[in-house]
């Protein structure tokens, strides 16, 4: 581009002016005519002419400031700003104020695909609030209020309302693990659920646009986590309640869920592994939207081995879904009375899975766990 060679000190008021070189011998197309500062009403429509006038002919956007420098070319029609200084080629369209923003905005933004400042909570106020049997969903902001949303082209963000958006479990299905997406209406975000085909399984994928998650069908649909209702149509995300069912993709947090062994003692005399005393009443119940980090699980849990010439021994490790995890920790003969700890961490799969202790007979004799009650599964997981 050529160097300036005339400059405009400043033009004010809201139009329409006249600009007019007075040499026209030393304006070429192209040509930076210096930097004016212009105010008034807002973005100024200047014209360049084939023949050595610039025209301010008009205001166009009553939400915009002071610009940069104009450029001057046979044919140019636009509005000059700091965005953009590219004319707009010969015989184009002069710009409205809606062309004006769009235009400008296509130019020169394109949102952050990963921008994302949002957390699902059973809380309809806390965004890292627990919640147990609740009704409701809620997408709260966190640590921002946008969230970059594809528009079938580009990117682009949209607010996330300050009154959390939510999906009631009403009319969903029991039983059931569900997709939540987000999309724009009218550049706010607004939700839209989609049911697994079992707790394990999706029924529509998930597809990577530009890194981020999406919905495989749509797109502009982008995934922000899942939950589960239970028979009830209910989701549970509480310590206390041993559940953990709702996954967040974006701005997960370290949670904690645990269970305490209610009964007394039972008797473990058969060589082999299994859930503790053979029972799924003690397991942990935790949902994975897609399989990205581990969950941390200790199983601690007293164990009596006999006294007396025996070869029994009973090793207390951990599970998920009836399998049981590498490691453990063991106890051998004679006559043991201990309280040992297995602690874990493992990729379990996605979808709603049951974490739990793992306890491993061998050799002969009986066994006795959970002597002197206190035994208890703690499971950790980012959700």
């Amino acid at each position: 581009m050529a160097t300036s060679k005339q400059t405009i000190t400043a033009v004010t008021g809201s139009g329409p002016y006249t600009v007019t070189i007075a040499d026209a011998s030393v304006v070429a197309a192209n040509d930076h005519l210096g930097a004016p500062t212009l105010t008034g009403d807002g973005v100024y429509l200047i014209t360049g002419k084939a023949g050595n006038d610039l025209t301010v002919t008009d205001t166009l956007d009553p939400d915009a400031g002071t610009y940069g420098a104009p450029v001057i070319g046979p044919g140019f029609t636009g509005t000059p700003t700091a965005e953009n200084t590219t004319p707009i080629p010969y015989g184009a369209q002069n710009w409205n104020a809606a062309a004006t923003r769009n235009a400008r905005q296509a130019i020169t933004t394109t949102a952050d695909p990963g921008v994302a400042d949002v957390r699902l909570s059973l809380h309809a106020t806390d965004a890292m609030g627990e919640g147990t049997a609740a009704g409701t969903i809620y997408l709260h902001r966190f640590e921002g209020r946008n969230l970059a949303i594809y528009n079938g082209v580009n990117w682009e963000l949209v607010t996330v309302p300050a009154t959390p958006a939510s999906v009631a479990f009403s009319g969903l299905s029991a039983s059931t693990v569900y997709d939540v997406f987000g999309y724009s209406s009218g550049g706010t975000v607004a939700l839209e659920t989609i049911a697994w085909s079992t707790t394990v399984t999706r029924a529509t994928a998930l597809a990577l646009q530009d890194g981020v998650w999406c919905k495989s069908t749509q797109l502009t649909r982008r995934y922000l986590g899942s939950f589960y209702l239970d028979g009830s149509k209910q989701a549970t995300d509480a310590n206390a309640a041993a559940r953990l069912d709702v996954w967040n993709l974006h701005n997960r947090v370290m949670r904690c869920a645990e269970i305490e062994v209610v009964g007394g003692a039972w008797s473990h005399a058969v060589n082999g592994s299994r859930r503790p005393n053979g029972s799924a009443s003690y397991d942990v119940q935790v949902l994975r939207g897609l399989d990205l980090d581990a969950v941390q699980a200790q199983w601690t849990v007293r164990i009596q081995t006999p006294a007396g010439p025996s070869s029994s021994q009973e090793s207390a490790g951990l599970g998920a879904d009836g399998s049981g995890w590498n490691g453990y920790a063991y106890v051998s003969t004679p006559s043991k009375d201990v309280t040992v700890t297995a602690v874990g961490a493992e990729l379990v799969g996605q979808g709603l899975r049951a974490i739990h202790g793992w306890e491993t007979h061998y050799g002969t004799g009986t066994n006795t766990m959970n002597t002197g009650l206190g035994s208890y599964l703690r499971v950790q997981a980012l959700q």
